[in-house]
């Protein structure tokens, strides 16, 4: 019997993803004006919004906070283990989408912290649209992933 990856795995799915996505769609209209912030040294700076919060969501993945590409990469080498140990293909296949769904995370966050307060709204624009659409390939990778694991 197929089990429901929504029952299997209520706290770890992807809401948080598209979440996400839905409203970094929207940070054009809600983040405007400029905002005080500090640079990598701790030195005050001036930012527009939307760009402080791109590279505030880049700590958050890489410096700080989830541990986005870690976290999964993790999460992998752990899959890997275990089908390694009952020579189970779907869970190697899950752990591959794993790794998959890591290296897009750390690419993302690279992305974003790679930004600066002196960014064109040109280049923000466009890490925006990368993060939107990196977020809705990260998304469709760990459902499948979960997907996979529901059926062991």
């Amino acid at each position: 019997m197929q089990r429901s990856t929504k029952t299997q795995f209520p706290k770890f799915r992807d809401p948080g993803i598209k979440k996400l996505a839905k409203s970094a769609q929207s940070w054009p209209n809600t983040k405007q004006g400029s905002v005080d912030d500090v640079d990598g040294d701790g030195n005050p700076v001036k930012s527009d919004a939307l760009t402080r919060q791109l590279v505030y969501l880049g700590r958050q993945i890489e410096l700080f906070g989830t541990g986005g590409g870690l976290f999964r990469l993790m999460i992998s080498d752990f899959l890997t283990h275990i089908a390694r140990i009952n020579n189970n293909e779907t869970i190697l296949k899950a752990a591959e989408l794993f790794t998959e769904s890591g290296i897009l995370w750390q690419s993302v966050g690279q992305e974003l912290l790679a930004l600066s307060p002196l960014s064109s709204s040109e280049t923000t624009d466009s890490v925006l649209k990368m993060l939107i659409q990196e977020l809705a390939k990260i998304e469709a990778i760990e459902k499948s992933a979960l997907e996979k694991l529901a059926l062991i």
